[in-house]
């Protein structure tokens, strides 16, 4: 389990700094708008899927059924 990089500022900037630098091998200020778009829906992604995974295990072990409203 990861930690949550939405706990506070300094975690955040952190974690999405790292992102950009891991991805574009590039520095805040060297990215375009879109390359820093693209670096937080990434963390955004991660964090969601992390979620709903937790989510479901949950649903499973505890024998809960789910609900889909259309």
């Amino acid at each position: 389990m990861t930690t949550n990089i939405f706990e506070n500022k300094e975690t955040f900037k952190k974690a999405y700094q790292k992102e950009i630098l891991n991805t574009y091998n590039k520095t805040l200020k060297e990215t375009t708008a879109y390359e820093r778009y693209s670096a937080l829906a990434t963390l955004l992604d991660q964090s969601l899927k992390e979620n709903y995974e937790n989510t479901t295990q949950y649903i499973k072990e505890q024998n809960l059924k789910k609900t889909i409203y259309f």
